[in-house]
This record gives structure tokens, sequence and C-alpha cells, in this order.
């Protein structure tokens, strides 16, 4: 018998970087058939090694699961929301525009400006963000780098905004 792959991620309960590979593959296939889009939502918590450092792991743990929380429940049950590592979040869309990727990214970091973290010292919370849309690749590699390029240009600018990807 062939062992299970796991698709969960322990700590937050969301899917995995594995299944977000895969359903990002199979949700472009289906796009391409039905003439859709498909956007994806890549996020990285700001400075959570700082907050690791000075706040302890614990606290750390408790932000990313805070995040996948607020992510579980701002998303509807046909997107596909992923833990992608560490710190690193990744939404798919089926048939959503670029602008509409956006727009859902940039109420999504002013939710998470927002938060508040209970903990001895005060947790001050941004997120950076890369969208892009099947427009602009047309395989789970390419789309996915397209928002890799995205969440960099948002880092390179200071955190806490969405960029979308040249």
């Amino acid at each position: 018998m062939e062992p299970s792959l796991v698709t969960k991620d322990e700590l937050t309960g969301l899917y995995n970087r594995r299944y977000a590979q895969e359903a990002l593959k199979q949700n472009i296939s289906l796009a391409k058939q039905q003439g859709l889009s498909v956007a994806i939502i890549l996020l990285d918590i700001d400075n959570l090694k700082m907050i690791n450092d000075s706040c302890n792991h614990h606290n750390g743990d408790l932000v990313i699961q805070k995040i996948a929380e607020l992510l579980k429940t701002t998303f509807k049950d046909d997107e596909i929301v992923c833990r992608y590592g560490g710190n690193e979040f990744f939404v798919i869309l089926l048939n959503t525009s670029l602008d509409s990727a956006y727009e859902q990214a940039e109420e999504l970091r002013l939710v998470i400006k927002s938060l508040a973290i209970s903990s001895e010292q005060p947790i001050t919370l941004t997120a950076s963000f890369g969208v892009a849309c099947s427009e602009q690749g047309e395989t789970a590699e390419t789309l996915l780098k397209a928002a890799d390029q995205g969440l960099y240009e948002a880092k390179k600018a200071g955190c806490d905004r969405v960029c979308l990807a040249s």
C-alpha cells in the first residue's frame, strides 16, 4: 500500500504547497476549457522573523493561525486557500479578473493591518501581496512566477502593499 500524500498544513488546517500547485494546474486547465480566467493572490506576512525574535515563536504561530482563519472566512468554498510555506499564503480564484483579485487583496491587506493579536507586547501586522491572472501566464508555473514577481515588487517598495504582476 502506497502512503497517502498529505495535503493539509498541520498548523493552519489549510491546504499545503503541494496541493496548491496541483490545484492551480487543474484550475488553469478547467479555465481554458471553459474560457474563464484564473487569478491568484500570493501573500507574505511582513516581518514575521522579527515577531518570532521579539515576541517568541508561539506568538509567531498565533499570527500565522490568525491570518489562516481570516483567509478561511474571507474566501468562498470554491476558492482555494493554501499555506504556501513559512509565512506565505496562496489563493486560487477561478473566473476572477485581475482587477477583482487586486481589489480583494487590497481589502485583505487593510483587514490584516487592523488585526489585534493578544500578546504581552503589541504586535503590528502587515502583509505584502502579489496578484496575477491567467491572461498573464498560461501555465501554473508562469502564473505563479508572475504573482511571485508582484510580491517581490511589493517587498522591494517597502512592504504592506499589493502589486500586480508586470
